[in-house]
């Protein structure tokens, strides 16, 4: 259940009549920034392709936050949406949270300094944080207190991701770490790189890994064997900052590659052979899938900084949308597919509702890919 003002007394109130703002809130005015004062959306064409704009596309995002400092480091995972729809970010210093629901910021009670990445574990209840120097951090959310913090290595934690009481990191020093939060005791890290490990992601079941680096390429590892990975696709020509499962055939991967690649790639892991690619054209900053509208929701970085959506089918653009002033860098889901938060370092937040709630859309397979 969200928090709400009732049942969770560390809530707080945003307010428009705060004069003297704390300097060192990551949220500048406390307040959910009126419309006005910015440019309105345009839908814009595909250089690549015919746009077909759904009609259910909005023209305008469903809330804006002012955040202060949001940083502008690809390597960078401080944006996540909860299942309870609030949203976590953090720039470097105190994280803030916000409830989508109730419009309100949730105290925070998180005194972490150099915060780097963030995630909110699966029931939304508690907020996992990545440091600059090598630890993570548990805190209990609704009872407003830490539980535990690990040191991990003594470089960035630049991801985290969590599944089912399972815990991974990318670390900077190259590697990616393991842990179950049911013995916290229990850490293990794998030396995937010689570089710096960019991303981590579980797939839905929890059983696979995802991971990437530096270095082009993609490995998916069988988290009861990590003596090898179950699957390496080294198809790009750049490092991957953005993929996503298929949530209902998670044989399926999607992925995006940096500045070098510029493409979009479906590829099934069983194999490591490509399904689907399409050019579009700038770097691919995250990527999104949503097997109830079979598309691909990707925001981009250089040299466009706009968010997009594609048909799995036949990777065509369906609308491309571009009210950004930089990169597009982080983005997180919401736990029913149907809105994404978005921060890029010259803009505020922003929430999109990109999908009616998928109860009210027809269920597509996924595997419909041709």
């Amino acid at each position: 259940m969200p928090l709400s003002p009732s049942k969770n007394p560390y809530t707080d109130r945003l307010s428009p009549k705060i004069k003297s703002p704390n300097i060192n809130s990551p949220i500048r005015n406390s307040k959910i920034i009126p419309k006005s004062p910015m440019q309105s959306p345009t839908i814009l064409a595909s250089p690549l392709h015919k746009v077909q704009i759904r009609k259910d596309i909005p023209e305008s995002p469903f809330i804006y936050l002012q955040v202060e400092n949001i940083p502008a480091d690809f390597y960078q995972f401080p944006l996540d949406l909860s299942p309870t729809n609030i949203i976590g970010m953090t720039s470097g210093l105190q994280p803030f949270l916000f409830s989508l629901d109730s419009k309100q910021s949730l105290k925070c009670f998180y005194k972490i300094h150099n915060c780097r990445s963030l995630k909110f574990n699966s029931d939304g209840n508690q907020l996992i944080i990545g440091t600059a120097n090598g630890k993570i951090s548990i805190g209990d959310i609704e009872n407003n207190k830490f539980l535990y913090t690990l040191n991990i290595s003594r470089c960035f934690i630049n991801a985290v991701d969590e599944c089912k009481g399972l815990i991974s990191t990318a670390n900077s020093d190259g590697t990616f770490s393991l842990i179950d939060s049911r013995d916290s005791q229990k850490i293990i890290l794998k030396k995937i790189d010689e570089v710096s490990s960019v991303r981590t992601k579980f797939n839905p079941s929890g059983n696979q890994i995802c991971t990437t680096a530096e270095n082009p390429g993609v490995k998916i590892w069988d988290i009861r064997n990590l003596n090898t990975p179950f699957c390496e696709y080294n198809e790009g020509k750049s490092l991957v900052r953005a993929l996503d499962w298929n949530y209902e055939n998670q044989n399926l991967m999607a992925v995006g590659g940096g500045l070098n690649d510029r493409k979009i790639r479906i590829f099934d892991i069983n194999n490591g052979k490509t399904i689907n690619s399409a050019d579009i054209g700038s770097q691919v900053c995250n990527i999104f899938w949503n097997c109830k509208y079979n598309e691909l929701l990707v925001t981009h970085g250089f040299s466009s900084c706009a968010i997009s959506l594609w048909s799995v089918s036949n990777m065509k653009n369906i609308s491309s949308i571009n009210v950004f002033h930089d990169r597009v860098i982080y983005a997180a889901i919401s736990h029913d597919k149907s809105m994404v938060a978005l921060a890029s370092p010259k803009d505020p937040l922003m929430v999109w509702k990109l999908f009616p709630n998928s109860e009210s859309k027809t269920n597509i397979s996924s595997n419909y890919i041709r």
